[in-house]
């Protein structure tokens, strides 16, 4: 159970072990160091402990860093018991850059490694959902407050190293979470993870996505330029046996067919072809609740089945909302409509594959697999928090605005689902919102050829420790290996769709990582208990308890308030959105 408690009495003296970070905050230009003290009590519960209030933001923030550094640790357990102690209100904090600090010490004291080998540089930084940096504002400050603090130097973000390049030699810049912790235990920057051989597929899949392939290559007028590329790259890639690769890139060069088939259409015609569509996505929706109910209702279920409803679920789920969209157009638009249709006939064909029967797979406990997957959930709801909080610091726009009703539409339905047999929509449904959440988050960092190529080797290298740890479990995963394949595929033809998948090949590992850490069934308490000092500071307890109760009663720490002219995280700056890939 994670308990989150403000105190502010003494931390008990009875520590197993503990590790000191220091973090650069900045108030208004100047910037400062502090210290926060991550402790491991001998009842396995991490105290964290720093001067200050703290903001919307910041208080979402503490929990990328539970979360992450959980995922990431070799620790077959669940660490859930945290305290968050404020023993003074010093400061008003805001901003997420404590959060890679304070990863890194979680994660040190998971893993059992209390040497503290970065006490000697300051940390700054947030980090993604999937592990790797995000850039924060105010580094220059942060950086001279380092230097004038006497310090080595100043871990912060790759994303963020061309603001300092003129004081490159006194920063450590890192992409992931992962190589910062290679780094912290003695690791080189070329410090290699060993790889696992490529999976070979159950044969039924690959024979499906195989068809699957060549019925989309078939179906695409392949004379029209806006498909050519498309059908190049597909080509290429099935003459290597990249299957996935090959008809999810079909099926992109038909979905760009479809739409110029749909600007020649009068509206008579898309009225009519909506009406066909919504039908179809009903009788696919009660295909797949009759597939769910007869695979996934027993004590044990197989890990491949429950993937590939997954898949047909999260697709039907775009399908219907695309459809919805057209309807809010006033049936007028073309794009949306032929956008549906695509997804329509994808989730059909996944939902098809979902039919097959595996002469062998891994066999997993279904209700402890619920568990396990509203515990992911669980910490979801905190990043759509998060996010909400940075869209709210940004003045957002309607389309940011749009973009977060519609992370908060998606948590909603994951969660109105109870049916023992849903476990396939909240598992697609929950892998599609993290990986919205990590492009939203990914947005604030500088987009070069040679940061994505960072990026994307980060995630590899994230991606192969997760995997292995997975097998050590005797569980594999087709979804994954797929989105890995295809990433590997196109990271030489286009490197931020090749970072996308990437990242999603890492976050649909998630849910079977979690499943392997053991820990109470039990949903994490949100329960805070403040106790006030004295009555000089109840005025400020009162602001922190208003500012919780606002927001749901998340609570975290992170170090660090941005500078008032912040470069990425700052007040006047959005971020900038990727521009829409479909995959099959």
């Amino acid at each position: 159970m994670i308990t989150l408690s403000f105190a502010s009495q003494a931390i008990s003296s009875n520590v197993a072990s503990e590790i000191i970070i220091r973090v650069p905050a900045v108030y208004d230009s100047s910037g400062e160091v502090f210290e926060i003290t991550v402790r491991e009590n001998v009842n396995e519960t991490l105290i964290v402990q720093g001067p200050g209030t703290i903001d919307n933001d910041t208080l979402a923030s503490i929990w990328s860093s539970i979360f992450i550094a959980n995922i990431l640790s070799s620790s077959p357990y669940w660490k859930s018991g945290f305290t968050i102690v404020f023993p003074s209100q010093i400061k008003s904090i805001g901003g997420p850059s404590a959060s890679l600090g304070l990863t890194i010490a979680i994660l040190k004291l998971i893993n059992n490694d209390n040497v503290n080998t970065l006490y000697n540089y300051s940390i700054t930084g947030a980090v993604n959902i999937n592990g790797l940096t995000t850039a924060v504002g105010g580094v220059e400050a942060k950086l001279n407050a380092t230097i004038k603090m006497g310090l080595k130097g100043m871990v912060l973000p790759i994303s963020n190293l061309v603001e300092v390049e003129s004081q490159a030699s006194n920063v450590v810049p890192v992409a992931s979470i992962y190589e910062l912790y290679l780094m912290s235990q003695g690791y080189g920057l070329n410090s290699t993870f060993i790889k696992r051989p490529a999976t070979e597929y159950p044969g039924d899949i690959r024979d499906y996505l195989d068809n699957v392939y060549r019925y989309f290559r078939n179906k695409t007028n392949v004379e029209l330029d806006i498909v050519k590329t498309y059908i190049r790259y597909a080509d290429e890639a099935y003459l290597q046996g990249k299957i996935y690769a090959a008809s999810s890139l079909a099926f992109t060069a038909y979905t760009r067919y479809l739409q110029t088939l749909y600007s020649n259409m009068n509206i008579t015609e898309l009225h009519a072809r909506y009406e066909s569509l919504k039908e179809k996505s009903s009788i696919l929706r009660e295909k797949l609740v009759e597939l769910e109910k007869q695979k996934v209702s027993s004590k044990l279920i197989g890990l491949y089945d429950v993937e590939l409803l997954s898949l047909g679920e999260s697709r039907l789920w775009m399908c219907m909302n695309l459809l919805t969209s057209f309807e809010q157009s006033n049936f007028t638009d073309k794009n949306t409509l032929a956008q549906a249709d695509a997804r329509c006939l994808t989730a059909e064909f996944w939902i098809n594959a979902a039919n097959t029967s595996f002469a062998s797979q891994p066999l997993i406990d279904s209700e402890r697999m619920n568990n396990y997957i509203n515990m992911y959930i669980f910490y979801l709801d905190k990043y759509v928090w998060y996010v909400e909080s940075l869209i709210t610091k940004l003045n957002a726009t309607n389309e940011l605005s749009q973009y977060l009703l519609t992370l908060k539409s998606t948590y909603q339905l994951i969660t109105e689902n109870k049916e023992a047999w849903s476990l396939p929509l909240k598992l697609g449904l929950a892998t599609e919102l993290a990986q919205d959440i990590a492009i939203f988050m990914d947005a604030f960092n500088t987009e070069t050829e040679y940061l994505l190529d960072k990026y994307i080797a980060e995630e590899y290298r994230t991606w192969y420790l997760l995997y292995s740890r997975a097998n050590l479990y005797q569980l594999d995963s087709i979804v994954s290996n797929l989105y890995l394949e295809y990433s590997e595929f196109m990271k030489d033809k286009d490197p931020l769709i090749a970072y996308q998948m990437a990242s999603q090949a890492v976050v649909s590992l998630y849910p079977i990582i979690i499943y392997t850490k053991t820990f109470s069934s039990e949903q994490p308490s949100e329960s805070l208990l403040i106790e006030k000092k004295t009555m000089n500071t109840l005025l400020n307890w009162a602001a922190l308890m208003l500012i919780i109760f606002i927001s749901s009663f998340l609570a975290g720490l992170v170090f660090g308030k941005r500078a008032q002219k912040e470069r990425q995280l700052g007040e006047n700056r959005e971020p900038t959105m990727p521009a829409e890939h479909i995959q099959s």
